[in-house]
């Protein structure tokens, strides 16, 4: 299936390096890339419960979202895309949300579908039961850090949702974050 959109980001590492790698995992687990954005460097997002100064001494992250195809079911994609995280050194326990990371992927759209689905036997790379996804990712609207590179590529998308095409979503957003091309290549 074609129209699955993919949110990649990282601030720890070599970024770059770190999202060609995430690339050619995914495609080894039958994720094809179709399209990708430019890397753009982003702000990091600061939680009222953070250290405003700690997050912003972790660098910013680099962004960027690839239009994938793939037979894999939505629910087996999130595990590759969680897989593919690990490999690339993401840890996810006992790290707070938001914070630094290698390597986050994202499920944001698939095509039209709207999916919310629980932990439905599927095990998860670590042999986890508690997958759970939510697509449209529900964000999507409210982060430049992603409409500004899905509407490099797909801006003439409609959010299933919303019924709003992603292109008018970024114009209509409020989020004040800088989103720029970093000038790097991937």
């Amino acid at each position: 299936m074609r129209g699955i959109f993919l949110g990649l980001g990282s601030n720890c590492g070599e970024c770059s390096r770190l999202m060609r790698d995430a690339l050619v995992l995914l495609e080894e687990r039958g994720v094809v890339m179709v399209a990708k954005s430019s890397l753009y460097e982003t702000e990091p997002i600061v939680g009222e419960w953070q250290d405003r100064a700690a997050v912003m001494e972790r660098g910013n992250f680099l962004n960027a979202v690839v239009e994938v195809e793939t037979e894999l079911s939505p629910m087996e994609l999130l595990s590759v895309c969680l897989e593919v995280e690990a490999l690339l050194g993401r840890v996810r326990e006992g790290v707070e949300r938001w914070s630094a990371r290698t390597m986050d992927i994202d499920v944001l759209l698939h095509g039209s579908q709207v999916i919310r689905e629980v932990g439905d036997g599927l095990s998860g790379f670590d042999g986890s039961n508690g997958l759970s996804l939510v697509v449209p990712h529900p964000l999507i609207q409210e982060r430049n850090f992603v409409l500004v590179p899905l509407a490099e590529i797909g801006g003439g998308v409609l959010h299933p949702v919303l019924g709003v095409r992603v292109a008018e979503l970024l114009r209509a957003s409020s989020d004040g974050h800088r989103v720029l091309v970093s000038g790097e290549k991937w």
